[in-house]
């Protein structure tokens, strides 16, 4: 497994930046026509706001509109200058930004994962091991260390494919938000269509905080982690395994996963933009399993959705009765409470 997510990574970028090229051309190509129209447009509402006298300074606002114009239609409407400006930035400063944190080139946070992949996975290997030296006499493996060597490569495989996923998704995302950006930076034509170009850059800048800010937390933590795993290896025993190492370093899985499901949101706060919806995928596989367990436990139990719907109806009606006809120790225990309180209810006595 060495390199598999070395290998990924490569075989999904590298055919992006061909796709924000010919995509942006094709863009451009389409916009070029409704960018003449909307320049004429903007030269008539200009026009008659001088004649309206809405403009004090002709001048000095005629030379900021030309400028204003030239710049933004230069970049809109050209690939050349789009992807010097713009593209090559917004595309390469969270790599970029991201091989400092990690200490090395662009590869070195995807190494990363594979470098870890396999250490855990040759750790699981040795639980096995254990799992089949202290196996019963009967030949079956030992279970609890057989659960813990299952354990480690769910560990592996949910941490280092999440952390994966999350630049993958990021670099995904950049390239499909880049190849539309022309649209973008036209709209800066007009004031009241500026909010459109703020949401388009803070989206933009959020896919590369994800990017950032992924290899930042792999950083921090991944050296511990890498640490803890080369103690657990070397004090491996199979005669008598170490359960309280294994534990310990599924727990810190357990927290380096946690913080990467923060990612998302911190990147959405630094940019303004929308966070990338990771936690719903992990909520929806979460509602299908438990739904895929009521549905096999009403399944084993030979009751049907009518028959369990009907309990539940008559639980509900059972518990607003309870409610309003409360027994007599409850009715007891409440007279005594106003009693104490010194409440009275309205009686009539009878003479």
């Amino acid at each position: 497994m060495a390199g598999f997510y070395t290998s990924l990574m490569e075989a999904v970028t590298a055919p992006l930046q061909s796709y924000i090229s010919s995509t942006s051309a094709s863009v451009i190509g389409a916009i070029t026509p409704v960018a003449t129209t909307l320049l004429m447009i903007y030269i008539m509402f200009w026009g008659w706001s001088m004649i309206r006298g809405v403009i004090t300074e002709p001048v000095t606002d005629g030379v900021t509109r030309i400028v204003k114009l030239a710049v933004i239609c230069a970049i809109a409407l050209s690939v050349g200058l789009y992807s010097q400006f713009l593209v090559d930035w917004l595309w390469q400063s969270p790599d970029a930004l991201a091989s400092t944190i990690a200490g090395g080139n662009q590869s070195d946070k995807i190494s990363f994962l594979d470098t870890i992949f396999e250490k855990l996975w040759i750790y699981s290997n040795k639980w096995e091991q254990a799992a089949e030296d202290n196996a019963y006499a009967i030949g079956i493996p030992d279970l609890p260390c057989l659960i813990v060597s299952w354990l480690i490569r769910i560990a592996c495989v949910i941490l280092t494919g999440y952390a994966a996923f999350l630049f993958v998704l990021a670099k995904m995302a950049l390239a499909v938000v880049l190849a539309v950006g022309p649209i973008f930076i036209l709209v800066l034509m007009f004031e009241s269509s500026k909010r459109f170009f703020d949401s388009w850059i803070g989206q933009a800048l959020n896919f590369g905080f994800v990017i950032i800010l992924t290899s930042a937390i792999l950083k921090l933590t991944g050296s511990y982690l890498d640490t803890s795993i080369n103690t657990a290896v070397s004090t491996m025993n199979s005669a008598q395994p170490p359960f309280v190492d294994a534990i310990m370093l599924l727990a810190v899985c357990a927290v380096i996963f946690l913080l990467l499901l923060q990612v998302s949101s911190i990147a959405a706060a630094l940019s303004g933009g929308t966070a990338v919806s990771t936690m719903g995928a992990i909520g929806w596989a979460y509602a299908k399993i438990r739904g895929a367990s009521s549905q096999a436990y009403r399944l084993g139990s030979g009751r049907s959705l009518t028959e369990w719907r009907g309990r539940r109806r008559q639980a509900a009606v059972n518990a607003r009765w309870a409610a309003n006809n409360p027994s007599l120790p409850a009715r007891a225990a409440a007279a005594a409470a106003r009693r104490m309180r010194g409440e009275r209810k309205n009686t009539v006595s009878k003479d």
